[in-house]
């Protein structure tokens, strides 16, 4: 098993591999230093998965004390992870129930903050989060879903995108998975009226 010491280098490099990935396609496609405004699956990820994204530095505090409270009060908790956290989770794949493992996550993706800007940390996430089977990157589950690019989705294409984060698609779609993710993507979009100002005042750079 990897040391701490030793796994923080190799995150910070695939974090750097990740975002000149994201120059590279922005030096191509777009005007220099100018890159494109939240779309809507990235406005959604932040409405369903971190509401407070832009305003904590890796981990958020209220919402690790809010769950701590439910856990010790013996009430329905969750992870409290942020966006940061479930991208470093992501990358270094490591899956277990630990809280070694949680406390690792934060002190990571504190460091992430520090070296990277929050849209590129956002985008980085979204091009190799889990959607489903067989479902990698935002790129392969707009296609699989709707069969078009994640930068055309309508905000209710967006939703249902965004809540397989929480709800991946499985080998074969049942009742019950579409009810889920029917009842979150509607959460999402009843959600985004609220969020829109926020979401104005964001200076993607």
């Amino acid at each position: 098993m990897r040391t701490d010491a030793k796994s923080i280098p190799s995150l910070k490099n695939k974090l750097i591999n990740l975002n000149n990935e994201l120059d590279d396609l922005y030096d191509r496609y777009l005007d220099y230093d100018t890159l494109p405004p939240l779309d809507f699956l990235e406005k959604m990820t932040i409405i369903l998965e971190d509401r407070r994204y832009f305003t904590h530095l890796g981990v958020d505090i209220r919402s690790v004390i809010r769950e701590l409270w439910r856990k010790f009060t013996f009430q329905r908790h969750g992870g409290a992870s942020t966006i940061e956290m479930q991208f470093v989770r992501t990358v270094n794949n490591r899956k277990e129930l630990t809280a070694y493992r949680k406390f690792r996550e934060a002190v990571i993706a504190v460091l992430a903050n520090y070296h990277f800007n929050k849209i590129a940390l956002l985008r980085s996430y979204l091009d190799i989060a889990f959607f489903g089977s067989g479902i990698i990157g935002r790129n392969r589950a707009s296609e699989v879903v709707y069969g078009k690019s994640p930068y055309g989705l309508t905000p209710k294409e967006a939703a249902v995108i965004a809540s397989m984060l929480v709800y991946p698609r499985p080998l074969v779609e049942t009742d019950a998975w579409r009810k889920k993710i029917e009842r979150r993507s509607e959460y999402a979009l009843r959600l985004l009226p609220r969020f829109e100002k926020m979401f104005d005042k964001i200076v993607v750079s």
